[in-house]
């Protein structure tokens, strides 16, 4: 997972490594509408503490995270709790609008960052006139990215226990040997 975050002439790199385990057992749709939390605390951590932010207008390039998100519901209990995450962190910041909006994968530079080519965000940044010491580099261990393991440990347990992990329904856990959810 990994993005760009422009406030101004301030700029963050992210780049959160994820396991193989979790590449094998989550979804892109999850993955893409995680990293969109992952990116909300980053703007908090940087940004949100020190400024008064009137708006923040994030890109997705994932149709099932952009529309779980944009309508606040979804089939998939992972995108619902992702979603809910996402309204009490902008319940945090109600005074700051939120607007989400699609953008093709192939026009999206946060790919480049989620496939951990720092170097190569780092020079577009430059390159359209970024200064260097206005440019912050994220990666795994950064105190700003504290909680993700958790995260991604818990989407990763919900996914185990689905029927259907890529169509999921809310009834799913039952019938799911050594249930943990009663």
């Amino acid at each position: 997972m990994g993005g760009f975050i422009l406030c101004g002439k301030l700029a963050v790199i992210w780049f959160y490594g994820l396991s193989a385990t979790e590449r094998q057992v989550l979804p892109i749709h999850v993955t893409e509408s995680a990293a969109n939390i992952v990116a909300c605390y980053i703007i908090q951590f940087f940004f949100l503490i020190k400024y008064f932010l009137q708006s923040i207008h994030e890109q997705i390039d994932n149709r099932a995270a952009l529309t779980a998100f944009n309508l606040e519901k979804s089939r998939d209990v992972r995108l619902v709790e992702l979603v809910q995450l996402k309204k009490v962190f902008q319940h945090s910041y109600k005074e700051t609008t939120f607007t989400s909006t699609y953008i093709e994968s192939t026009r999206n530079p946060a790919d480049i960052a989620s496939h951990g080519q720092l170097d190569v965000c780092k020079k577009i940044l430059l390159d359209i006139g970024y200064e260097e010491s206005d440019i912050t580099i994220v990666t795994n261990g950064h105190p700003c990215l504290a909680g993700t393991d958790a995260l991604l440990d818990r989407l990763c347990l919900l996914t185990r226990y689905m029927q259907d992990q890529h169509k999921s329904r809310y009834n799913c856990y039952r019938t799911q040997p050594n249930n943990p959810f009663p």
